[in-house]
């Protein structure tokens, strides 16, 4: 999970505040910490999270599923200089029809659903 907002933090035990539970206890990528007068010690790495918008990356922008996942892992996405290699896209592009059909036949099986599932 990440803190998209702008005023959202995931802060660790010694008050260091992150933008992305990946990067917490790595102090280098904090943004600052309440405790002291590091508020905006990594400004720019805040501008980079606050301003991410999946429209500015193509794969995104033509992507049906982009509704739904709203770019996936900004982490991924903005970071890959870390050596993260990994896509950044969510499981609903790969199984969404898929992952459908069991939730539809989990709900009739409970008898939420008043019609059957193919």
């Amino acid at each position: 999970m990440w803190a998209v907002k702008p005023n959202s933090f995931v802060i660790d035990p010694e008050g260091y505040m992150y933008k992305c539970w990946h990067e917490v206890g790595i102090k280098t990528l904090a943004i600052g910490n309440i405790k002291g007068n590091e508020k905006n010690k990594n400004f720019d790495r805040y501008l980079k999270w606050n301003t991410f918008n999946p429209l500015n990356y193509e794969e995104c922008k033509n992507c049906k599923f982009l509704p739904l996942c709203m770019g996936g892992c900004p982490d991924k996405t903005l970071f890959k200089y870390r050596g993260i290699n990994e896509e950044s896209c969510t499981m609903y592009k790969y199984n969404l029809e898929e992952m459908l059909k069991m939730h539809l036949k989990a709900k009739l099986k409970k008898g939420f659903l008043p019609i059957p599932v193919k």
